[in-house]
């Protein structure tokens, strides 16, 4: 008698994906909007308002995405730009930094994962 086992392996794999944005008013040594992608910690993807064009970091990502990709993703980040614009000035508005006041600028951070 012959028997035959079967064992099926289910192996889960957990990534993580998190974006760094910041929007940056009053240093002009700064580019005004960057955006960092991150897939487990590792960059992949950055954008500054200077370049205003998303740049792969990694390999993988600018060998597996078209351009069309590409192309989406500096437009939303051009996009989050002006959001990032208007909301600054509405804190400097609310929390009365009109400008002048700071030697250190100020600044606004968003993450998303």
């Amino acid at each position: 008698l012959w028997a035959i086992h079967l064992v099926f392996c289910f192996v889960s794999v957990t990534h993580s994906m998190t974006y760094i944005i910041t929007g940056v008013s009053g240093l002009d040594e700064f580019p005004e909007h960057n955006e960092v992608g991150l897939v487990n910690g590792q960059e992949f993807v950055h954008y500054d308002s200077d370049l205003k064009k998303i740049i792969p970091k990694s390999a993988w990502i600018e060998k597996n995405m078209d351009a069309d990709y590409w192309d989406r993703e500096t437009q939303r980040n051009i996009n989050n730009q002006q959001v990032f614009q208007a909301n600054i000035a509405t804190a400097m508005q609310r929390f009365n930094q009109t400008g002048g006041e700071s030697e250190n600028g100020k600044c606004l951070i968003h993450t998303r994962s």
